[in-house]
């Protein structure tokens, strides 16, 4: 026998439930790595190469500073914060192999400003990212 203020309620709550889940995403976010859930990647940055910029004196500097307290080959676990395991960013080899990556997340350009990494402080300031861009679209030398 159906309850009707029972029944009333759940009809009433549907809407929020589905709205919820649907903020929540859970769509396939083109990852196998359940910590790339929650970070979608922005788009092409159109940045242009600055051949002055090197891994040496650019690159290495950026890593360390707003990137390698997640994406470190050292860390595991929750030293982490859910930074994919293969995702590592304090050799030059693990850069190269996520350039295009760092640029959809991190990277500015003419097209896009991508500030979707780091999630925490500190964060690199818009030229920064320009910077980043730029290496990148050199191939990161």
């Amino acid at each position: 026998m159906p309850r009707p203020f029972r029944t009333a309620l759940l009809r009433s709550l549907l809407p929020a439930l589905a709205l919820g889940l649907a903020a929540c995403g859970g769509g396939d976010s083109g990852s196998s790595d359940p910590g790339d859930e929650h970070v979608h990647a922005g788009s092409a940055t159109g940045a242009t190469c600055d051949s002055s910029l090197t891994y040496a004196n650019f690159g290495q500097g950026f890593m360390t500073a707003y990137c390698t307290s997640c994406h470190d080959a050292h860390l595991q676990g929750p030293a982490r914060s859910d930074a994919p395991a293969d995702h590592n960013y304090d050799t030059l080899a693990g850069v190269q192999k996520w350039k295009s990556e760092i640029e959809l997340f991190a990277a500015a350009g003419p097209q896009a400003t991508n500030t979707q990494m780091p999630p925490s402080r500190p964060t690199p300031d818009l030229a920064a990212r320009q910077k980043l861009g730029a290496w990148l679209a050199c191939g990161a030398p």
